[in-house]
């Protein structure tokens, strides 16, 4: 592979990392969190590489935008647990989500 070429898919990660990081801020406005699951599931969602979710995700913590994993309790049964990756507006921070005081929405 050429030199070239390995810098051209790195300016289209880094393109689509800038448009995925836009979509997410514009949700944001009006959401506190993001169920974004696993980096597979969100860019699958996206139809997106998983390398371009890995570099949104980065630029967006970098932007001051939370990005937490939260153990809930299942729905079904209360002594089991699920984890669940969100992404929050740079007001909500991992109390908030405990105590309840944010609308976690799904991706999709």
């Amino acid at each position: 592979m050429s030199i070239l070429y390995e810098s051209g898919v790195k300016m289209y990660v880094f393109g689509m990392a800038n448009k995925i990081v836009e979509y997410f801020k514009e949700r944001l406005k009006n959401e506190d969190a993001i169920n974004v699951g696993t980096i597979k599931q969100t860019a699958k969602a996206l139809n997106v590489s998983k390398y371009a979710v890995e570099k949104a995700l980065k630029i967006l913590e970098w932007d001051g935008y939370g990005r937490y994993s939260v153990n809930i309790s299942c729905a079904n049964d209360g002594s089991k647990t699920t984890t669940v990756r969100l992404i929050t507006s740079p007001e909500i921070n991992i109390g908030d989500i405990y105590k309840g005081r944010c609308v976690i929405t799904p991706l999709v």
